[in-house]
């Protein structure tokens, strides 16, 4: 079983090794394809999002719907940071791409903070929730010197 916060404290890990001199590019690069095999599909829209659970049986990789912001939030961080250690634009490119589906499809505008997923909508009794795993404010200020979105 993968879980995407797994995913995201994976590819989180891989970058700080890195800073170090101990992580390696080719590995992050594993970690990120997995994620990008395992993006959520919206609408048929494939969005920057990650599926929240993956199983694997008999080979076979089954995808559970929804997203988990947890996870999300720190798979984001690890691309900004990895675009950075490796100068590598594709990183950037798939952080940028998720930074904004975050805010389109796991944002409560009228509170002003992330939702627990994307399955937390308006109709949802959970809109209002707000998780701690949610909220890594060195990551907020990352993502606001990348876009000037202050949301």
């Amino acid at each position: 079983m993968a879980l995407s916060e797994g995913q995201g404290y994976g590819m989180y890990i891989n970058v700080l090794a890195a800073e170090n001199g101990w992580g390696k590019e080719k590995n992050f690069e594993r970690l990120n394809n997995f994620y990008l095999a395992h993006r959520e599909r919206i609408a048929k829209t494939t969005t920057g999002l990650m599926s929240w659970r993956m199983i694997e049986k008999r080979g076979k990789w089954k995808v559970d719907k929804n997203s988990a912001t947890d996870g999300d939030v720190f798979i984001a961080e690890a691309l900004l940071k990895a675009s950075k250690i490796w100068h590598n634009e594709q990183f950037k490119d798939e952080a940028r791409t998720l930074m904004n589906d975050i805010l389109r499809y796991e944002y409560n505008p009228q509170t002003n903070t992330l939702t627990v997923g994307n399955w937390a909508n308006s109709k949802s009794k959970f809109y209002n929730l707000m998780r701690t795993s949610d909220v890594i404010p060195e990551f907020f200020d990352d993502f606001y010197q990348e876009t000037g979105d202050q949301r």
